[in-house]
């Protein structure tokens, strides 16, 4: 399935800067920076992204029927709200990364994570996640 190979990320150009685009990600080359090719107005179109907010489909969606990619960071309701996982890759594997700073005190006390305080994601019910954000400091701020 194509979805498979979905990606996301920032783009850097005048027009979209800071916007989301969705579709094939084309990496950095010597005469070109990373792009996603995507459909604007009909067009397939190559529009340069920040690497840093590159994220791949991971394959599930969270409760709200929402694409999960790298670099989400999703809240575990199975611990009534008080757990955060940021998706990442890891080798050929994805992963959930135990998020301390962000999550409740009883969830850390619990001492029930995987090696090194990461999770297959996979092992995870995607009825218990949910998609809150990709910026780790803002979430922070926010205080969560």
């Amino acid at each position: 399935m194509m979805e498979d190979y979905w990606y996301r990320a920032k783009a850097i150009t005048e027009k979209l800067a800071g916007q989301w685009v969705y579709g094939w990600y084309v990496g950095k080359t010597n005469v070109a920076p990373p792009s996603i090719i995507t459909k604007i107005d009909g067009v397939f179109t190559s529009v340069p992204v920040d690497l840093e907010t590159v994220g791949r489909y991971v394959g599930i969606k969270d409760k709200n029927n929402e694409k999960i990619y790298h670099q989400d960071i999703v809240r575990n309701d199975y611990y009534n709200g008080h757990c955060y996982l940021r998706i990442k890759k890891f080798h050929l594997r994805t992963i959930a990364e135990f998020l301390p700073e962000l999550s409740h005190e009883y969830v850390i006390g619990l001492k029930t994570w995987g090696y090194m305080g990461y999770y297959e994601i996979y092992s995870l019910k995607n009825a218990d996640l949910k998609v809150v954000g990709t910026d780790y400091e803002e979430l922070i701020q926010e205080g969560l």
